[in-house]
């Protein structure tokens, strides 16, 4: 009996929650289709871009992996052979032009131009000689920020013993050791947060946009968040939290948005803030359990995941969609619930599409 009543409750519940908010989405690529873009390989999704391809990568047992170039119908265009069998990181540029490999396969970076279907090895493991990796276990970062190349790893001496851990600029360009500049150092960086948040003893949710290094520092109790300007070396406090959910950066406007719930009182779900790194003022607050705020970098919107619980441990995912202009005095202006939870979303062709990202499919909302 109580197990029928719960089931009403539910239904009841994700029908009030939905009615009238539903997407009305069209498959991109379902997982049926997600593995018929190489039938040899195992494929998964990098990246979708703003113009509405998508980046892929197919990895195929005992042969090289491929780079899947995707148009937005969800058919391969494009494909380009890596000296990697498997590919441990891999990044690419905006645009969909420029991609970067590494292997723990003799710590090796290969540079990629997705135009041209060129690989080039830019630096691996020489014994005798000092050198740069990245950590396994998905425990380094690696990104493009615009035409600029970023990565969190460790330095090696001659003896191939780990000295340091950095954030270093990469240059493909250059050759050897100088392809990576080093920015700062991680303890660095600890011991900056320290002055706010004592125990802190690592550096988390890493991204660069525009002139800024985004970081977190702290503990499982909560910590700080902070911005290194990167042409200034300075670096900026922004917030304390209790747990951190994402954050985004909107380059033209100067804008920062973040997900946070930053008091312990347990009857607080958490917050959704806008943020004037010009000014480093507070312009509005949402809240509510935000998790992974997205900028439309060209209009004035925003789309970020809103966590709605229901019964039992289980939730709905809600993308409600606000406007960061102030003479709309942010306002939501659309409000719909996904057919399925989403991990990822980006605006797509100048705005008019959102495209969701469950890890194995993808599928389009259009935008009012």
């Amino acid at each position: 009996m109580k197990k029928t009543v719960s089931t009403i409750i539910t239904l009841l519940i994700i029908y009030l929650l939905s009615h009238g908010l539903h997407a009305k989405d069209d498959f991109v690529i379902s997982e049926k289709n997600m593995k018929k873009l190489d039938r040899k390989g195992r494929v998964y999704p990098v990246r979708v871009l703003e113009s509405g391809w998508m980046v892929a990568v197919s990895e195929r047992e005992n042969d090289s992996s491929r780079i899947l170039l995707v148009s937005p119908r969800g058919r391969t265009r494009r494909w380009i052979k890596t000296p990697f069998e498997k590919i441990d990181y891999i990044a690419c540029s905006d645009n969909g032009e420029k991609a970067i490999l590494y292997t723990q396969k003799n710590l090796e970076f290969v540079y990629v131009d997705l135009k041209r279907r060129k690989c080039t090895g830019i630096f691996k493991l020489e014994n005798g000689k000092t050198g740069f990796a990245l950590y396994g276990d998905k425990r380094s970062w690696l990104s493009f920020n615009g035409d600029e190349l970023y990565a969190r790893g460790y330095y090696y001496n001659n003896e191939g013993l780990f000295t340091v851990d950095n954030i270093v600029r990469i240059h493909p360009e250059n050759i050897g050791i100088k392809v990576f500049e080093p920015v700062v150092e991680i303890p660095q960086l600890i011991e900056g947060a320290k002055q706010f948040y004592p125990t802190a003893t690592d550096i988390e949710n890493i991204n660069t946009s525009g002139k800024y290094l985004f970081y977190t520092a702290g503990d499982k109790s909560g910590g700080v968040f902070f911005a290194l300007d990167l042409k200034g070396f300075l670096i900026h406090r922004i917030d304390s939290f209790r747990s951190f959910h994402g954050n985004a950066h909107h380059p033209g406007k100067n804008l920062l948005a973040y997900a946070a719930k930053r008091t312990s009182d347990p009857t607080e779900t958490g917050e959704l803030i806008l943020y004037d790194l010009n000014t480093r003022k507070m312009l509005n607050t949402w809240n509510g359990r935000y998790f992974h705020p997205v900028f439309d970098t060209k209009s004035d919107k925003i789309a970020v995941g809103l966590t709605v619980p229901i019964l039992e441990g289980r939730y709905i995912t809600h993308i409600p969609i606000y406007s960061v202009s102030q003479s709309s005095k942010y306002e939501k202006t659309e409000d719909f619930l996904p057919r399925y939870n989403p991990i990822d979303w980006i605006f797509v062709d100048n705005g008019k599409y959102l495209f969701l990202v469950t890890g194995k499919e993808i599928y389009k909302h259009k935008l009012k």
